[in-house]
């Protein structure tokens, strides 16, 4: 057998099995130099053999590939994605929080500030930088006394880690701003901020409350409503966590009392700990407002209502008062009223709920939202529609003897005997029941308007539809008809329905809005105005800045001589009819009471509407006290007090 010395020439054997440490493979560079055709050649053209031309070339493609893909992908950022890759970076640099706008002031038509706005500190957070860590979130709530439910409705919020910046706290202390300032030192995330607290200064018995509304935090409901508008839009004016009008003017004039908010750019370093400022752009304020409402006359007919209520024991009730020349409301009171500041920054639910279960429930506005039967505050305008479709005439009279005989049912005046011979003028002025039947649904051959076209008249003086007032909440009140009658109770209507309605009862629901509109057209001449609250843009103290026009939604439906005569007939109710105690005041009054039966246990509700001076009218009023028993008491009663004021009132304050 042959040893491995053997494929050696003996040159070899010495040169290469004697070398040791870094020589020691030297041989095969020499075989691949071809010095020999020993073992070691043959070696070697087994290894060249083992790296193939064929495989380079692979090993080769793949190293290009690679090179290629890598050169492609830093051109693609470079060229195509770069600016958004630099975006991307720059916002993980600087944080952006809202820059909150003053809200617009709201003042009365005499340039009073009903509101203000008051300086407070607030807290914005990053959500990224804190809701995501469970220690910064525990943290940030020791800092402002959150609870963990708080901090669960936070999170909860559609995309919050979308959000620049939250509004988590407002209306901090100082003592509270100064201890998160320092906290934010070493809390990445947090920025203190100046904010602005909403104070409504609200009449003593709290009755504006309705008419301005309230501001408060953005719910669920509220900001999946938002966040859509704002998506289809690409507007973002709104943050999960804003404040918003949520009632009466507050809400309906949002767009122009929120303004434009800014924001400040803040610096952050790589742990997003706050460095300097950037930049900022300023907010840009809300447009103040300037209200129809006198907040003088508001206040003194909530006085006298407090007080002649108080003597009966009522506690529910409601004032209208507007300039008929041009549809402005000078007063809207509702009894009882509720504080708005209890809403500011979030009300408690004991107190919410306090509120809720009040059985006189003092969040409703009932002369905007209530819906009451009117009594024979409805007869003028069934007397006006009357004389517009010839069915009577200045002329006519009935003979009212306590009431008319239809088949088994007696249809009965209030006064027992009756009226005696009765024209329109005298009708109105007594509210004699017997005269309306007569001219609503007919008696024997007398043919009346029929329950057809006594609803198409109420609708034209606009009844049974909202007037457009520019507050939410208001009711359309209800003219009921054969077809509704039917539907919804299976019966037939009946001449008794429509003898119920001309007086203004059964079905038949309005409400204290919509009763002082329809007095508005027979004081103005036949023009029927669409209500508003707001005059128009205020300046710097309340000065007008831009005046409203007027809207008119009827006019001219009935006949100039035949509104006179309504007119008169309201005239002759304060000379010698239900109201005649209104008689001595310093200006001219007209009016109609009205007592409406809604129950067989409780007591009616008082009606008195009016306007004055009766040459020339100013002002229309309506009063409605819930249960009040009789219109021509407690209603006139406060017109008269109110009017007595009013008559002195507006000759040193003009409300124009």
């Amino acid at each position: 057998m042959k040893k491995q010395s053997d494929y050696f020439f003996e040159g070899d054997k010495q040169k290469y099995f004697g070398l040791r440490g870094k020589y020691k493979y030297d041989w095969i560079q020499d075989s691949f130099l071809g010095k020999k055709t020993s073992f070691v050649a043959q070696r070697d053209r087994y290894i060249g053999h083992a790296l193939s031309v064929r495989k380079v070339l692979i090993v080769a493609a793949l190293f290009w590939i690679v090179i290629g893909a890598l050169f492609w992908r830093t051109a693609h950022l470079q060229l195509f994605t770069g600016r958004d890759l630099l975006l991307a970076a720059e916002s993980n640099r600087f944080r952006f929080y809202a820059n909150p706008a003053p809200r617009g002031i709201i003042y009365d038509r005499n340039g009073q500030a009903l509101v203000e706005n008051i300086p407070s500190f607030s807290l914005s957070i990053s959500p990224k930088d804190i809701l995501i860590d469970p220690k910064k979130r525990k943290r940030m709530q020791e800092l402002v006394g959150m609870s963990d439910e708080e901090a669960a409705t936070l999170l909860n919020i559609d995309d919050v880690l979308s959000q620049e910046s939250l509004v988590v706290k407002e209306n901090l202390t100082y003592e509270d701003a100064l201890r998160i300032q320092v906290a934010a030192a070493d809390m990445p995330g947090l920025y203190l901020g100046q904010s602005a607290s909403r104070n409504y200064l609200l009449d003593e018995h709290n009755t504006l409350a309705h008419v301005l509304g309230y501001t408060g935090k953005i719910n669920a409901r509220e900001w999946s409503e938002i966040n859509e508008n704002q998506q289809q839009t690409g507007d973002h004016e709104y943050e999960p966590t804003d404040t918003l009008g949520k009632q009466g003017i507050e809400k309906s004039y949002e767009h122009l009392l929120r303004g434009v908010y800014g924001n400040i750019q803040v610096e952050v370093d790589a742990k997003g700990r706050r460095g300097r400022q950037a930049n900022a752009v300023q907010a840009e304020p809300g447009d103040s407002i300037i209200l129809s409402i006198d907040a003088k006359a508001q206040e003194r007919l909530a006085q006298l209502m407090e007080i002649w209520m108080s003597r009966l024991g009522k506690t529910r009730g409601s004032a209208v008062a507007i300039d008929p020349r041009n549809g402005e409301v000078v007063a809207l009171v509702s009894f009882p009223g509720f504080d708005s500041n209890a809403f500011i920054g979030g009300i408690s639910q004991k107190d919410y709920d306090a509120l809720l279960d009040n059985e006189d429930n003092p969040l409703f506005g009932r002369a905007v939202g209530g819906r009451y039967p009117s009594g024979s505050t409805i007869k003028p305008f069934m007397a006006a529609a009357a004389l517009q479709e010839g069915i009577i005439s200045a002329k006519t009279s009935f003979i009212s003897n306590g009431g008319l005989a239809v088949s088994r049912w007696f249809f009965k005046d209030w006064k027992a005997g009756g009226h005696g011979i009765t024209n329109v003028k005298k009708a109105i002025a007594e509210s004699v029941n017997t005269f309306f039947y007569i001219v609503g649904g007919g008696y024997k051959e007398i043919d009346g308007l029929g329950v057809t076209r006594i609803n198409a008249y109420l609708q034209q003086f606009g009844f049974g539809q909202e007037t457009g007032i520019d507050i939410p909440g208001e009711s359309a009140g209800f003219i009921p008809s054969p077809k509704w009658k039917e539907e919804t109770k299976n019966e037939i209507w009946y001449i008794g329905d429509t003898y119920n309605l001309s007086i203004g009862q059964g079905d038949f629901l309005t409400s204290p809005l919509q009763m002082t509109v329809a007095t508005a057209a027979v004081a103005n001449g036949g023009t029927v105005f669409r209500p508003r609250l707001v005059r128009g843009i205020a300046s710097s103290g309340g000065v007008a800045q831009k005046i409203f026009d007027s809207e008119i939604t009827n006019t001219q439906f009935i006949q100039p001589e035949y509104v006179q005569m309504i007119r008169q007939g309201m005239r002759q109710t304060v000379l010698n009819g239900t109201a005649k105690h209104l008689g001595g005041l310093p200006i001219n009054v007209a009016g109609k009471t009205g007592t409406a039966q809604w129950s067989s246990i409780n007591e009616k509700h008082a009606w008195f509407t009016s306007f004055a001076p009766y040459e020339n009218p100013e002002l229309v009023l309506t009063i409605m006290i819930e249960e009040g028993e009789n219109g021509a008491s407690i209603g006139a009663g406060i017109a008269h007090d109110f009017y007595l004021w009013w008559s002195g009132y507006r000759l040193t304050n003009s409300t124009q």
